[in-house]
C-alpha cells in the first residue's frame, strides 16, 4: 500500500472572531473507509455555518490504528489516526449519499498544539450552542441496549406507565434500561456543558436513536418509581429475587447528569442554558463523579458554566491572541486562573485554588475534594516525584462517595464538615485576629488577606507551598480506630468513658458523633440525645453497627438519628486532643498531628509537620471549637471535659497566638 502522510493542520482563520474547523464527513456505503475534509470557518460569519456537534467518550487508544482519510488541495490525501470509539460514531453518522457537516473535538482541534487547544476550549460553549443538534454517541449495541431504547416510548406513555411498573413481563426491559443509564458517557465531565448548551440533542446507540428529552423523562420516571420497579425483581427468579439489584438508582450516571443540569443552571423555555447559578468552586467540587482524561479538564470542562465565567473566559477572541489573563503575572503570589494547556496541572491547581479563595473570601476550598490526581505527599510525610500537587489541593481520594466498577455510587467517608460553597455549617475562624503577611506586593485584590502562594514555590522541586494564617488549638493525643462503613468501634466508648451504655451519655461525646448538627446543617433537635441513648442502651460492649440497627429499628426517629451518626463518622477516627477536647479526624490522622484554625476556614484542620512547613491531612470536627474565636486570646486551657469553654460568645484558647505557616 502506498504511504499516506499524516495530516498537517493549517492555521485557523486569521483576523476573525471565533475561528473553528468543521469536519465535512464524506458520504459512503457500509464497508467503505472513512474520508473527510476539514474546512476553516468562523462562528461569526454570515450566514453562520450549519453543523452538528458530536458528544462521545474518547475511550482508550486503538491498538489496530484506526484512521480517517483527509482530503486537501490538489487531490492530495493525508490521514489522521483516531480512536475506535470515534470511528464507530462516524460510521454510524455517515450518510450513504450525502456529506454531513460535524464538529468533533478530536479532529477539529489540533490536539498536538497547546496554544490552539487553549484558544478553542473557551469557545466550546459557543460551539455547542451554535450547533444545529448535539449528537450523543453512547457506543455500540450491548447489554440489550436495543431493548432499552425500544422500551423508552412505552415508559413515557403516561397512560400506560402505572401498568408497566407492575408488569412482571417488563422486568427485562427495566434491567436493560438501567444498564443503558450507566454507560460511560454519562460519567464524562465534558458532557455537562455539551448537553447544557444544546438546542436539540439526540442519543445514538448502535443502530437505534431517540431524542434526549424522551430519554431524560424515562430515566427520571425510573428514578421516581424505583421502589415499585424493585419489587418486580424481588418477584423474579431470573434475577435471583434481588430487590437491591440497582443499588441507589439516584446514583446512576444518567440521573446524576439530569439532576446536575436541572439544579445548577437556569434554562430557557427551549431547554438551553441561560446562565450558571453557582460558582466555579461549586461546579468543580460537586461534579466530582464526572471524570476527565486530562486532569486540567476537571476545571476547564465546566468553566463556561459558572456564574463567574465572564471573569475568566473572554466573550470574544481578537485575532492572533490566546485567552491568557493579563491581570496578574503568572509568578505572582496571588495567581489568577487561565485556560492554558501548556501549563502543568500543579500550576492550574494553584490558579484555581487562588481563584476560589478570592471569589469566596474563604479558605474552605482546601478541604473540598476536587483534584483528580493524588497529592505529592504520602500520609507518612514522605513524598513522590510523579506529581507536584500540594496537600492544599484536596484530592478525590477524600471524596464522600466513589463510583465502583459496576457503576454504583457508594459512600467512601463521612459528609464534609465545610458543607457547600457559600453556605458554611460552622464558623471556626470567626473573630480571627488580623495579622499582615508582611510583604509589600501590591495585589489588585485588596481583600485577599487569607492566603498567598510564594513566588519561590513555583521553581521548587517540591510541591508548591501556600502561606496561610493559623492558630494552634492543640495536638491529637489519643486516636481511635476507623469507623469502617459507619460502624462505631467499641474503643470509642472507652475513650469517652462511657463503657456502661445504660448510663446517660456524656453530652460532648454524643454531640461529637453527630458533629453537633442535624442532617440539614442546623442545630440538632433536642430529642437526638434521647434517641441516641434509646438506640444504644442494649448494644452491649462491642462495636455498634448503625446500618443494622436502622434496618431493624421500629422507630423512625431513632433511625433518623442513627443515619445522622453514620453519615458523620463514616471512615473517620474519634480523637482526644492534648487539651482534652473530643473530635473527629481523618482516617490517616495520627497522634502528634497539629490542630489549627486557619484564617478564613470554617472548620479546624489537621496538619502534620514536615521540615519547615506542614502537610494538610484534612478537615476535622473539634467539639467546642467550631463556632468562632475570641479576638483577645486568653491563657485558659481547653476544657478537659471534651469542649472549649464559651466566654462572651467565643472559646478561650491557649496562650500562643496566630502565626503565618506554610502548607505544601
Amino acid at each position: 500500500m502506498d504511504y499516506v502522510p499524516h495530516y498537517q493542520y493549517p492555521p485557523l482563520l486569521q483576523n476573525t472572531q471565533y475561528p473553528i474547523r468543521i469536519l465535512n464527513l464524506h458520504a459512503g456505503k457500509p464497508g467503505r473507509p472513512l474520508s473527510c475534509d476539514l474546512r476553516n470557518t468562523s462562528l461569526e460569519q454570515s450566514p453562520p455555518p450549519s453543523f452538528d456537534a458530536l458528544s462521545y467518550v474518547w475511550g482508550p487508544p486503538d491498538a489496530h490504528g484506526c484512521s480517517i482519510c483527509v482530503d486537501r488541495a490538489k487531490g492530495l490525501r493525508d490521514i489522521i489516526y483516531i480512536r475506535a470509539s470515534l470511528k464507530a460514531a462516524l460510521l454510524r453518522l455517515r450518510h450513504p449519499t450525502e456529506n454531513r457537516a460535524v464538529w468533533v473535538d478530536a479532529l477539529c482541534i489540533n490536539q498536538a498544539d497547546d496554544v490552539e487547544r487553549s484558544m478553542q476550549v473557551p469557545m466550546m460553549g459557543k460551539i455547542y450552542r451554535s450547533a444545529s443538534s448535539v449528537i450523543i454517541w453512547l457506543g455500540e449495541e450491548a447489554e440489550e441496549s436495543e431493548l432499552a431504547l425500544d422500551f423508552i416510548p412505552r415508559v413515557t406513555d403516561l397512560a400506560k406507565f402505572d401498568h408497566i411498573i407492575k408488569d412482571q413481563a417488563s422486568t427485562r426491559q427495566w434491567y436493560a434500561l438501567s444498564r443503558l443509564m450507566n454507560r460511560p458517557w454519562f460519567s464524562r465531565r465534558w458532557v455537562v456543558q455539551e448537553l447544557a448548551f444544546a438546542k436539540d440533542a439526540w442519543l445514538f446507540c448502535g443502530d437505534r436513536e431517540i431524542d434526549w428529552a424522551s430519554f431524560a423523562d424515562a430515566a427520571t420516571l425510573f428514578g421516581k418509581r424505583q421502589q415499585d420497579i424493585a419489587k418486580l425483581f424481588w418477584m423474579s427468579p431470573e434475577y435471583a429475587h434481588d430487590a437491591e439489584i440497582f443499588g441507589d438508582i439516584e446514583a446512576f450516571g444518567a440521573l446524576r447528569l439530569i439532576n446536575a443540569l436541572t439544579r445548577l443552571f437556569r434554562h430557557s423555555e427551549s431547554g438551553q442554558i441561560l446562565e450558571g447559578l453557582v460558582s466555579l468552586e461549586t461546579l468543580v467540587t460537586s461534579l466530582d463523579c464526572f471524570g476527565t482524561k486530562d486532569p486540567r479538564d476537571s476545571i476547564y470542562a465546566v468553566i463556561h458554566l459558572a456564574e463567574e465565567a465572564h471573569t475568566i473566559v473572554p466573550t470574544s477572541f481578537p485575532p492572533n491572541t490566546s485567552n491568557t489573563s493579563p491581570h496578574i503575572p503568572a509568578d505572582s503570589p496571588y495567581p489568577t486562573l487561565t485556560i492554558d494547556y501548556s501549563l502543568p496541572f500543579d500550576e492550574i491547581a494553584r490558579g484555581f485554588v487562588g481563584f476560589c479563595i478570592r471569589n469566596s473570601n474563604s479558605l474552605d476550598i482546601v478541604c473540598r475534594p476536587w483534584a483528580p490526581i493524588p497529592s505529592y505527599y504520602f500520609p507518612d510525610g514522605s513524598y513522590q516525584t510523579r506529581q507536584r500537587l500540594s496537600s492544599w489541593a484536596c484530592t478525590l481520594e477524600d471524596s464522600v462517595f466513589e463510583i465502583r466498577e459496576d457503576g454504583h455510587h457508594v459512600r467512601r467517608r463521612g459528609d464534609t464538615f465545610v458543607g457547600i460553597p457559600g453556605r458554611p455549617i460552622y464558623q471556626a475562624s470567626k473573630w480571627f485576629p488580623s495579622i499582615p503577611f508582611g510583604d509589600h506586593y501590591i495585589t489588585p485584590y485588596p481583600y485577599m488577606k487569607l492566603a498567598r502562594f510564594p513566588v519561590d514555590a513555583i521553581s521548587s522541586e517540591k510541591a508548591p507551598r501556600m502561606e496561610v494564617k493559623g492558630l494552634g488549638i492543640g495536638t491529637i493525643q489519643f486516636v481511635g480506630e476507623r469507623a469502617m462503613e459507619g460502624t462505631i468501634p467499641s474503643g470509642w466508648f472507652s475513650m469517652a468513658q462511657w463503657a456502661q451504655r445504660r448510663h446517660p451519655v456524656p453530652d460532648a461525646f454524643y454531640r461529637t458523633l453527630i458533629a453537633d448538627r442535624s442532617a440539614n446543617g442546623g442545630n440538632p433537635p433536642s430529642w437526638y440525645k434521647r434517641a441516641f441513648e434509646h438506640a444504644l442502651v442494649n448494644s452491649g460492649t462491642g462495636d455498634v453497627r448503625p446500618q443494622r440497627m436502622i434496618n431493624q429499628s421500629k422507630s423512625t426517629v431513632t433511625a433518623e438519628l442513627l443515619a445522622r451518626v453514620q453519615s458523620v463518622i463514616w471512615n473517620r477516627r474519634f480523637a482526644i486532643t492534648d487539651q482534652g477536647a473530643y473530635g473527629l479526624v481523618p482516617a490517616n490522622a495520627q497522634s502528634g498531628d497539629a490542630i489549627m484554625i486557619l484564617h478564613g476556614a470554617s472548620v479546624p484542620v489537621i496538619l502534620r509537620r514536615l521540615d519547615s512547613s506542614y502537610c494538610l491531612i484534612g478537615e476535622s470536627y473539634i467539639h467546642g471549637a467550631m463556632d468562632g474565636l475570641k479576638t483577645t486570646l486568653q491563657a485558659n486551657a481547653l476544657d478537659i471535659n471534651g469542649g472549649v469553654p464559651n466566654v462572651q460568645g467565643g472559646p478561650t484558647l491557649p496562650m500562643n497566638g496566630p502565626k503565618i505557616i506554610s502548607i505544601r
